[in-house]
């Protein structure tokens, strides 16, 4: 009778490395470095999807990438979106991660929808100046609508529809949001 215990010290020994872990200290990053590579070759056309692969922070060499359908970096956990595409072509979905305080290093034109449901936003300072399609920013913890008037007093638009119900800070009315942004259809809080 062949032991378990006999299988793998034969196995072991006739290759060493058989049963030594794989490093995982940078795969994150160098798998995502070859995302990159590849969608630059392919002339940045298409969408860019980083969701759910537990990051913690957006890889510097992100911010130098012109996206020309959606980015996706939902999922994960991040807590900043520094170091997210400037340029964005279709939708941002930063959905389901730890952001917390605001949306800071977001790009500032979205020609599609823009998600930030699902975080523990507090404010909406670093939200887009323009957003061509809907705006999503419920299930946070916002308190308050800041951001979406800019120091200098432009306002945030939204092309189609704002959601932001369902927020544990405050319970937000129509008339709040319009206040603060332009809002081409529906507003539902």
């Amino acid at each position: 009778m062949i032991l378990l215990k006999d299988l793998l010290y034969e196995m072991k020994m006739s290759s060493p490395n058989l049963l030594i872990p794989r490093k995982l200290e940078g795969r994150m990053e160098k798998y995502i470095q070859s995302k990159i590579k590849e969608y630059i070759k392919n002339n940045n056309v298409g969408d860019f999807d980083i969701s759910g692969l537990g990051l913690t922070k957006l890889p510097t060499s992100l911010k130098d990438l012109k996206i020309g359908g959606t980015f996706d970096c939902s999922n994960n956990k991040l807590k900043f979106l520094t170091n997210s595409p400037v340029v964005v072509g279709l939708d941002f979905n930063c959905n389901n991660n730890l952001l917390e305080d605001t949306l800071a290093g977001a790009p500032t034109r979205v020609v599609g929808d823009f998600y930030c449901s699902y975080n523990l936003l507090d404010t909406l300072v670093g939200a887009p100046v323009t957003v061509g399609g809907s705006f999503y920013c419920s299930r946070n913890s916002l308190t308050s609508l800041d951001g979406l008037i800019r120091d200098d007093g432009v306002r945030m638009s939204v092309g189609r529809d704002f959601y932001c119900y369902d927020n544990r800070g405050l319970k937000f009315t129509k008339e709040q949001v319009r206040t603060v942004c332009d809002v081409t259809r529906k507003i539902f809080v």
